[in-house]
């Protein structure tokens, strides 16, 4: 064996029905499992956003271990998770700004009785 093999990252093998399960929850890659999870959180209302920042830690994570050492599965968990937390922020930012707006706007236009 010379060193160029012993470099390569070694291919999980998995069994048909162990290929299936990692595709529907990859154990292997937690932080996707994390990320997806915490993403669909965020949508709770008052309290998502912090699951909102915690999706992106994890997914962010959880694509740089597939590169190391992919798992069927874990890739799109992970996007899944990510995108959902940029989705959630711009929502909220959205929200903040429709906030600021009411705000500002409050009693402009509106005749005094």
């Amino acid at each position: 064996m010379n060193q160029q093999d012993t470099n390569q990252p070694q291919n999980n093998s998995y069994t048909r029905d162990e290929k299936i399960d990692q595709y529907i929850m990859p154990t292997d890659n937690k932080p996707s499992i994390y990320a997806y999870y915490f993403g669909v959180a965020g949508f709770i209302p008052f309290i998502g956003l912090p699951f909102t920042f915690l999706a992106l830690k994890y997914g962010h994570q959880a694509m740089k271990l597939y590169k190391e050492k992919p798992t069927p599965g874990a890739k799109a968990h992970a996007k899944v998770g990510i995108y959902l937390a940029y989705f959630e922020i711009l929502v909220f930012m959205a929200f903040i700004a429709l906030l600021v707006f009411a705000y500002i706007n409050r009693n402009s236009g509106l005749p005094k009785s």
